[in-house]
């Protein structure tokens, strides 16, 4: 690197910590020296980037699989939802299936923080009737998103907001339009609460 290209960068970048968000790169330039020395380059090389708050991110997320053969529907269903409620876990699903002796049998599927592993999975064992989990870490990318809530008709609805390469994307929460009687009315309250923030 030049001394005069280190003295620019230098001047230029007053922050040294380095930002882990997603980047773009919005210009680059290369300078080179008049002084020759041996062994080395003497040039310097630059390279402005921007935060791109559209990108996707990319982390790790904790995957715990089980079966479930021997738990009412009900109680697996008030199981679930508590594991749900906590907040290092992302998602619950069940799929039912078919175990050993065609007993009907439902699989459960968790999302969740992996540092929250060990509790994660103490829970499982104490709110449903498996003996045996299955995980592992794996990676996923996942689009920036911010939660909102929209005022219609004097009543508030919480939207989820997903921003798209191809554009924003808003979704109400269905619980919050429930109380709305009648399925066009519904799907009206929807439309207003999604459309203003988008327009916004």
């Amino acid at each position: 690197m030049t001394p005069t290209g280190a003295a620019i960068v230098r001047n230029l970048v007053r922050k040294t910590a380095v930002s882990s968000a997603p980047r773009r790169l919005t210009g680059s330039g290369v300078g080179f020296g008049m002084r020759k020395i041996p062994g080395l380059s003497n040039c310097v090389r630059f390279l402005s980037f921007e935060t791109d708050e559209r990108s996707a991110i990319g982390n790790d997320v904790l995957v715990i699989e089980f079966e479930v053969d021997d738990q009412s529907p009900e109680d697996l269903a008030l199981a679930l939802d508590r594991l749900r409620a906590r907040p290092d876990v992302h998602d619950v699903i069940q799929t039912p299936v078919f175990g050993k002796k065609g007993r009907l049998a439902t699989s459960i599927r968790l999302l969740g923080d992996p540092t929250g592993q060990n509790d994660i999975a103490a829970q499982c064992f104490e709110e449903t009737a498996t003996i045996g989990l299955r995980y592992r870490i794996e990676g996923r990318i996942v689009l920036p998103r911010a939660n909102r809530v929209s005022t219609v008709d004097e009543r508030q609805i919480r939207l989820k907001i997903v921003e798209r390469p191809g554009g924003r994307s808003v979704k109400a929460e269905a619980d919050d339009l429930a109380a709305t009687p009648g399925r066009l009315a519904r799907e009206a309250l929807r439309r207003k609460a999604e459309g203003g923030d988008k327009e916004g």
